[in-house]
């Protein structure tokens, strides 16, 4: 016999006499179960998401979220998905956020896993995406820790998608390689075809061409009568653009066809009609087949820069380096340089947006935790004081006692203590190569200092020597060590009684700054990347430059987990910006 909780069985009386606007009806019977109101909310949530909230709203009330975290995460992973789907962003992050605190507060399950999954698509769909990883990350950690396979694929296509967005395109890459291995592994391919096509997509923008063709014709043999006309079109699309790269022309003037074939002409030409003409011109102009190639560029020009296309220019793909090739196959040098032009400015502009929308991304999580730690500062010092309150007099005495006595023993060590400690940690904290701290010094500096008030943060800066091993390799490890010597005479400009830099290992340095606001870190950023690059170093006869790359995040607070996590996130954006070819710096989002 299955026996009904209080709260379920409150749930039930309000489920048979709620109704929500437009007089929809809930539910109309009492027995209706709780998974079926979960199921019924999902099903709203994106075609109703007004009803999706309101049935949401209804029965998280009656949730006790301690007692009960995996339903009421359930309806409140529902609410937060239908704020999004009708743009309320404040509204969708409370939900996620307090989503993302029931997941993380949970054993790892399959019930944490899920939860995770669900902040993780809520965070991507409110344009977080570094929060959106790190939720998909840490089920990925929890669903490998249990062996759940299954819930490993998607997992894994969700973190390809993100990793691609933000320019980590390698990982993106194991992401759906690792995919596909369980696929096979588990006997699973529900998922096969978008995460062959967008292994492909990357493959071919990492110029991987011999790879792409591999996975491009993988998804060729996936076709058939059901699949969108445009996506097949794209697959030959890829399929021509790979051939080209490895000069295999006709085969990818035969693709090219393959797309007029299955395209309708009654159509209104797009932005993918005239990459795919400007595309089919180059290989015919490679070809020397140029009769009629000036004209399609002529018409790919005036409608990529019509005012309606602007944002398809300022893209990830802008099309017009294609255009721009063809102009110079055609030797109309002044157009091509115009276009060159036009493509760089649509590619700063992109950066620029895209650079934009992370930082207030990071603004707003900044905004949106300190609030959230202020408000469990208060609860947890209301908390305190009613203790305190109660506390007896003995036990006041009794704590005083012990405390003075603590204190007696602890001022004999340091009077004992000091004078040797001072001395060691001299030699503890420095680097003996660079004369900057180490490891140990910084962190030391960290918790030793406390955080500046706002509108000033402290921020962690990863500086890594670009290309060190090639100085080791060619020039040898005395030049390697000159360089590192350099560089952190250099960096020790940087330093003040608000800033701390050090050597974390390597060929990576660190540097901790609290007297600059948001908007002078990058600036401040560049112009020390433009320093180091202009500084020649010579070493014997050899006469050397280097460069380097910088990740930066914020050290939200003077705990452990903070500190790892400001460690982590530098990193990240280290990555990031040695893959945009390094010489270069790159700010993390998830503040």
């Amino acid at each position: 016999m299955k026996f009904i909780t209080t709260t379920k069985f409150i749930w039930f009386l309000i489920l048979g006499f709620c109704v929500v606007p437009g007089d929809i009806v809930i539910a109309q019977e009492l027995e209706t179960s709780f998974n079926q109101a979960i199921d019924q909310c999902k099903s709203l949530e994106d075609d109703n998401p007004t009803q999706a909230i309101a049935l949401a709203e209804k029965t998280i009330s009656t949730i006790n979220k301690y007692n009960n975290p995996i339903d009421y995460g359930d309806f409140l992973g529902c609410m937060g998905w239908a704020y999004a789907v009708s743009d309320q962003l404040v509204k969708a992050k409370d939900s996620v956020y307090q989503l993302e605190k029931i997941a993380v507060s949970l054993d790892e399950s399959a019930y944490s896993i899920k939860l995770l999954r669900r902040a993780g698509s809520i965070y991507h769909r409110i344009g977080d995406r570094f929060s959106a990883t790190e939720n998909y990350e840490l089920a990925m950690i929890h669903a490998d820790n249990l062996d759940y396979d299954h819930e490993k694929i998607p997992l894994l296509v969700n973190l390809g998608v993100l990793n691609s967005e933000i320019k980590a395109h390698e990982k993106a890459i194991n992401n759906y390689y690792m995919a596909l291995d369980l696929m096979k592994a588990i006997d699973d391919f529900r998922y096969q075809a978008p995460v062959l096509f967008n292994l492909a997509v990357t493959l071919n923008g990492q110029k991987r061409f011999n790879e792409a063709i591999k996975i491009y014709h993988q998804v060729e043999d996936l076709i058939d009568e059901n699949w969108p006309q445009l996506r097949v079109s794209q697959v030959y699309f890829g399929l021509a653009a790979g051939y080209q790269g490895i000069d295999q022309l006709q085969i990818a003037r035969d693709y090219i066809e393959k797309i007029a074939d299955t395209s309708s002409s009654e159509s209104e030409p797009t932005i993918f009609t005239h990459d795919v003409n400007v595309f089919n011109a180059v290989l015919k102009a490679k070809m020397g087949e140029k009769q009629g190639s000036l004209a399609v560029a002529d018409q790919a020009n005036a409608y990529y820069f019509r005012k309606e296309n602007e944002s398809a220019l300022i893209s990830a793909e802008s099309p017009l380096d294609s255009l721009a090739v063809l102009y110079e196959l055609l030797d109309q040098p002044i157009k091509a340089l115009a276009v060159h032009k036009a493509a760089r400015v649509a590619e700063q502009k992109f950066q620029q947006s895209f650079n934009q929308q992370t930082m207030a991304q990071m603004q707003a999580r900044l905004s949106n935790r300190v609030q959230r730690e202020e408000l469990d500062v208060l609860k947890n010092q209301h908390n305190f004081d009613q203790i305190k309150l109660n506390k007896t007099a003995y036990q006041r005495t009794l704590m005083t006692v012990i405390t003075v006595f603590l204190v007696i023993i602890l001022v004999v060590i340091w009077l004992w203590q000091s004078h040797s400690k001072r001395q060691l940690m001299k030699l503890s904290i420095m680097d003996p190569l660079t004369k900057l701290k180490n490891r140990r010094g910084v962190e030391y500096w960290n918790s030793n200092h406390r955080l500046p008030p706002p509108p000033l943060y402290r921020y962690l800066w990863l500086i890594n020597i670009d290309h060190f091993k090639r100085i080791n390799d060619d020039l040898g490890h005395d030049a390697g060590d000159a360089a590192l010597q350099q560089v952190a005479k250099l960096l020790k400009k940087q330093q003040n009684k608000q800033r701390c830099v050090g050597r974390w290992g390597g060929e990576e340095f660190i540097l901790l700054t609290q007297d600059l606001g948001l908007s002078d870190v990058k600036k401040q950023a560049e112009e020390l990347i433009a320093t180091l690059r202009e500084v020649e170093l010579i070493h014997g006869i050899n006469k050397f430059q280097v460069t380097v790359s910088m990740g930066i995040s914020l050290v939200k607070d003077l705990s452990d987990p903070m500190w790892n996590r400001a460690l982590s996130q530098a990193d990240k954006a280290l990555y990031v910006a040695k893959d945009r070819g390094r010489n270069s710096m790159a700010m993390a989002t998830d503040f």
